[in-house]
């Protein structure tokens, strides 16, 4: 059976004349040749030395910027190509020339609007929250799903809930050194304690290892509704109690207000992913 497989790789063969691609050495040549006919022009004729000039002039620049050696000629000549095939409209780019609207399809977001109400296309609405889930023992793991469980099956009719749960690196340990001042400028310490203190702090500002920290956030679908103010009063009349529900999971619940911060909160749940 013939193997179809597709390489991952394909060597790109050129023809070569002392280490030079051949075309390179063609264009060099053209160029050479084309300059000493400019050269010969300015020294033979009596008018129009300016006219040829300037074009020497414009041909050494050009060929010092684009093709003053093979690698910088086919970095040009993808360029060209490019800009060919744009104009032509057969960049995939070009190819996704799409209707309006069609972003908002994706990302079907109006405005963010305060109270941390989140109004989409279709006059649907949201609340995106941030939370901070408790540790869960072996022992108290299915209780805690039937828990959770009992909260899914509660909700009704264009009620919905989504989680995400976010990843975020961090490359330096500022956040933990500026605790660390803070609590030795604003609370009386021992000697031991603030020698301790110290040698944390030059801990935390020579540590450069990337620290994953984890976010978790839940969004509440609140349904289609006409207006704005019938949205803010279904989020009086459903999040207390959703939110009541997830307390008691053991789970912290930090709703997002501001609107730079639902903005900020909302990029990372759709950058991250997550799952219902």
């Amino acid at each position: 059976m013939a193997n179809n497989t597709v390489p991952k790789s394909i060597t790109r063969i050129r023809e070569e004349w002392n280490g030079l691609p051949v075309r390179y050495v063609i264009l060099v040549i053209s160029f050479v040749i084309l300059s000493l006919i400019l050269i010969a022009s300015i020294l033979l004729y009596d008018s129009g030395q300016a006219i040829f000039l300037a074009i020497l002039f414009f041909e050494l620049a050009f060929f010092y910027k684009f093709l003053r050696s093979p690698k910088v000629m086919d970095r040009s000549v993808l360029i060209y190509k490019y800009l060919f095939r744009s104009i032509k409209g057969e960049t995939v780019i070009a190819k996704y020339r799409l209707p309006d609207g069609f972003l908002e399809r994706i990302i079907p977001i109006k405005a963010f609007h305060h109270d941390g109400i989140i109004e989409f296309m279709e006059n649907k609405y949201g609340l995106l929250m941030r939370i901070e889930p408790s540790r869960i023992s072996e022992d108290d793991i299915d209780t805690h799903i039937q828990k959770t469980r009992a909260l899914v099956d509660s909700l009704y009719g264009e009620l919905l809930t989504k989680a995400f749960v976010c990843s975020i690196s961090e490359t330096n340990s500022k956040p933990l050194a500026r605790n660390i001042v803070n609590i030795i400028n604003t609370q009386e310490r021992t000697p031991e304690q603030k020698k301790h203190l110290d040698s944390l702090y030059h801990h935390a500002q020579e540590n450069n290892n990337t620290v994953i920290q984890w976010q978790f956030y839940v969004f509440l679908g609140l349904g289609t509704y006409t207006t704005l103010d019938k949205a803010m009063i279904a989020k009086k009349q459903y999040f207390p109690g959703f939110s009541e529900k997830l307390q008691k999971l053991g789970v912290l619940v930090m709703p997002l207000k501001n609107k730079e911060a639902l903005a900020s909160a909302y990029r990372k749940c759709l950058t991250q992913g997550g799952y219902t």
